[in-house]
């Protein structure tokens, strides 16, 4: 096929052991061949011949090849994004879905630099679509410093939506629970990344959100925040989970409660109100604790990411 002037050969990246190093893409006349022959769409990806890149081949080659690597030492494969696509699966879809032991982990490879509007996309439908931790993997610096300045410095990413005009502009933000930055892991494609194991990403997982978490409880402490355990109040005739949150710094110095209403429905509120006075955090936690046990340090940060954004001043 090349010989007939159907096929062109290219290098492979980040696939050196591809057959050969090598891959192979349409030339115009293969592609005119191919366009004859091949439906518009299948299983709605986009399938067509025209769609694919030198690109494309490269990405799909790491990702086989770092799958099989996985495979090779002890790990399973679940799902690629084309078996996810074929079921019609809503949200966001990792590229790869892996398991070893128990532990599973998603898998997302940005070949190409990305707009940052692409970025905010990927980061926020992977925080509505799946709450598996996730390895961001690529090899341009500009990505990762990028991905890694959202997730872990911002802690919140950009809303986009399309205006009347048909372009894309800011609608607000989504702020990053702790519980999903702790899940997320961002690196730059190490040159070794096809020799790394299984037990090497989960270990990186695993570290990566003790570190998140260590940081966040030490901010907390430093800024003069404090919290008892969860004890049970009744109110109105039912059982909620409270805990106390303190500040006390030199510039300020308050009590306030934070009330489990609902499995993931919060409410924090002065001393001197009741539950139904406070005002819900901003975002949604489920947790099934119970009296004695240490609040979620995720919506410890909620609750005074809420108190900070009313200045102290929670409404009558």
């Amino acid at each position: 096929m090349v010989e007939a002037g159907l096929l062109r050969q290219v290098e492979i990246r980040h696939a050196a052991q591809a057959p050969r190093g090598k891959g192979y893409l349409l030339t115009p006349l293969g592609l005119s061949a191919a366009c004859a022959n091949v439906a518009e769409k299948a299983h709605d990806y986009d399938c067509r011949p025209e769609s694919i890149r030198h690109a494309q081949l490269d990405h799909d080659l790491f990702l086989a090849e770092f799958a099989a690597t996985w495979v090779r030492y002890g790990g399973e494969l679940l799902e690629t994004d084309y078996t996810q696509r074929s079921r019609e699966r809503e949200g966001k879809i990792p590229d790869l879905l892996l398991r070893y032991e128990k532990r599973r982990v998603a898998v997302e490879f940005e070949r190409l630099v990305k707009k940052r509007r692409e970025l905010d996309v990927a980061i926020h439908s992977a925080y509505d679509s799946h709450t598996v931790p996730t390895i961001w993997l690529s090899p341009n610096a500009c990505d990762v410093q990028y991905l890694k300045h959202v997730v872990h410095s911002e802690q919140m990413v950009n809303k986009w939506t399309l205006n009347k005009s048909n372009k894309w502009t800011k609608s607000g933000y989504q702020p990053l629970l702790l519980v999903f930055r702790a899940r997320q892991v961002i690196e730059l494609v190490p040159e070794d990344v096809m020799l790394r194991t299984p037990e090497h990403w989960i270990h990186l997982v695993e570290q990566n959100a003790i570190r998140i978490n260590g940081s966040v409880l030490e901010d907390l402490v430093e800024l003069g925040w404090s919290w008892t355990v969860a004890s049970v109040i009744e109110w109105e005739g039912r059982s909620l989970l409270q805990f106390e949150l303190r500040i006390d710094t030199m510039l300020a110095s308050a009590l306030f409660y934070v009330t489990q209403m609902q499995p993931d429905k919060w409410r924090v509120c002065r001393a001197d109100q009741t539950p139904d006075r406070g005002v819900s955090l901003i975002e949604s936690f489920k947790w099934a604790g119970k009296e004695g046990a240490e609040p979620p340090l995720s919506v410890v940060e909620l609750a005074t990411w809420r108190i900070k954004g009313y200045d102290f001043h929670l409404p009558d």
